[in-house]
This record gives C-alpha cells, structure tokens and sequence, in this order.
C-alpha cells in the first residue's frame, strides 16, 4: 500500500481532527488547525504537522517545532490503532529528523513517558539518548550534528554509554573499556514547563580524553537578559592533556543576536598542559528580535551558543536564557 509522509497541507487538516478524535477521545473539545510551513529569514521553522497516508487515508502524524536555533522538538506522534505494527510511527520521527537536519538545526529533542517503554526502544533505535528527566517524563536528544562525538566514537569503536544525573542535570558518558579515552557532554535545562522555572534544553559542558589530547570545556550567561543590553557569554578551556592545545571558540547565535563590540565573536587560544583560558564574548538582543516561536515553545527561553574548534574535534555548547 503507498504510504506518504509529509508535513500538513491544507487537505489534511480534517485528516489531523480524524487522528486526534480517535486516538484522544477526551480532546475532541479541542479544535487543532495547524499551520503552514513557516519558513523566516532566520530559518525558524516554528510548528508544523507531520501526516502519514496509507492509500490517501491518514494514518498518522506528529508535530514538530523548531523555534530557536540549534533546538527543534518532536511531539505528539499519534498512529491510529488500524495501522499500527506497520513502522508508520517510525517512519514519522525518521522524516521528522531528516527535515530538521536540512534546516540546519543541530538536535532534535523530544519528551517521553518513563512507562512507555515501546515508545523509548523505538526513539533509542534511532539514535535518541537520555538528556533530561522531570516528574513524569524523561526528555531524549538526537544529535544531528554533534562533530566530536562521532569523531570519539570512530576513534574509540568499542566506546559505551552510561550516565550520570543530578537533581536538574544528566551527564552522558562514552567510555572505552580499554581505558583510552572518554567523553562526557552534560546537559541541563528541563523537560517540560511544569518541572522547574521554564528553562529549555542546554548543554553547559563537554569533556574529551583521547591519548594525549584532553580538553575540559564550559559556557555560561546569565539566567534573564533584556533587549539592547550587552551581556557576555563566559567560557572556559582546561588543557587536560599532556600536550599544548590550540583552538578557536566562536559565538553560535540565532539572528538578532550580534557581537556587542562589532567584532565576529571569535577568539582563539593556546593553552599548555594543565594550564586555563578563559574569555567573555559580548553579546546584544537586537530590538528587531522576534520572540514569535515562544509562543509555540514548551519553554520559555533562549539559546546562546559557543562553537569549539580543536584539533580534529568540532563541538558546540548552549546555555538557555531568558529575555526580560
């Protein structure tokens, strides 16, 4: 039977009400008109719904929303009980993953129930790990591209995950049994608005150890900022190695946000074994900023990125923050 799957035109609408009424009976109140495609200057994607058809008939859909780089969410896979055992909803999350890496974003984040555990084999299968947990649901992360990490894991092919959490953060942690090598990327943020104060996913630090390389990094900015006031994202290197690193960081930001001081938001850095650097990248919030995709968004903040570029590793850091 052909199956098509694709994001929701104007013929689908009634489709989606279908769906939604029959596999959320006690949501019929409710009257769900998604929108169309939304594609800005900034590449904001912002909400759009995914609807698989089975000989023309919806089958299915999801929703995914994309409103700040580098995040984008993927909510609400519904398949109806007619056509379930046939990979439809498997389908749905790999077209949701591939329309989120060809827009640029970097993961692709969604939340989960702890009990469902069919649903979490079939998001571990396609790459999704634990990043967060909350009361009752437990937030996963699809890298789409997260360069040092498939450069560890090629290095190192025998690497194995666990992780580590804490009360608002989870650790994830690749290691080489042979005793090679390790990185570790530490996210925080919340899975969903109900478990803390609204912060979004973040990842305030990354760890690799690799031979003689060795790197310890971390960002930070402050929790609320305003429009038009410059704040400064901090970031830190420690050389863990045995030999000197050198590197660059630079400033990874949505637009409207712009270097304070003009300049391209880089510096770069020679650190010897065991030594720290440190710099204070300005930023400011343009006026113009638009704050459209808050509105859609299970959170409300914003990321503020700093992309590392050390040796053969590329990796990126995202502290969520506040707009006043």
């Amino acid at each position: 039977m052909p199956v098509h799957i694709g994001f929701c035109a104007a013929q689908y609408i009634h489709g989606e009400e279908v769906v939604r009424s029959r596999c959320s009976p006690h949501m019929r109140e409710y009257t769900f008109i998604w929108p169309e495609l939304t594609l800005t200057e900034e590449n904001c994607l912002e909400q759009q719904a995914i609807v698989a058809t089975v000989d023309g008939a919806v089958a299915g859909r999801a929703l995914l929303r994309a409103g700040y780089y580098p995040f984008a969410q993927f909510m609400g896979l519904e398949v109806l009980p007619a056509f379930r055992g046939r990979g439809l909803g498997s389908q749905i999350v790999d077209y949701a993953i591939e329309q989120a890496a060809a827009r640029g974003y970097l993961a692709l984040h969604l939340l989960v129930e702890y009990g469902n555990v069919f649903a979490q084999r079939m998001y571990a299968r396609r790459g999704f790990v634990p990043a967060d947990h909350g009361r009752y649901l437990l937030r996963m992360v699809r890298f789409l591209n997260y360069p040092a990490l498939s450069q560890f894991t090629w290095e190192h092919p025998l690497a194995t995950l666990s992780s580590r959490h804490g009360e608002r953060t989870r650790e994830l942690v690749w290691t080489d049994p042979l005793g090679k090598g390790e990185i570790s990327i530490g996210f925080a943020g919340e899975s969903r608005l109900g478990d803390g104060e609204g912060f979004g996913p973040g990842i305030h630090h990354c760890d690799i150890q690799s031979g003689d390389f060795g790197i310890r990094t971390t960002s930070a900015a402050p929790d609320l900022v305003m429009k038009g006031v410059p704040f400064t994202a901090r970031t830190s290197v420690v050389n863990t190695g045995s030999t000197e690193l050198s590197g660059a960081c630079r400033l990874l930001l949505n637009s409207g946000f712009v270097s304070a001081d003009g300049s391209p938001g880089v510096a770069e850095f020679h650190i010897a074994a065991g030594e720290e650097w440190s710099v204070e990248l300005p930023i400011v919030i343009l006026d113009s900023f638009s704050t459209t995709a808050l509105e859609v968004c299970d959170h409300h903040s914003l990321p503020v990125g700093v992309e590392f570029f050390v040796n053969n590793y590329v990796f990126w850091l995202a502290k969520q923050v506040k707009l006043e």
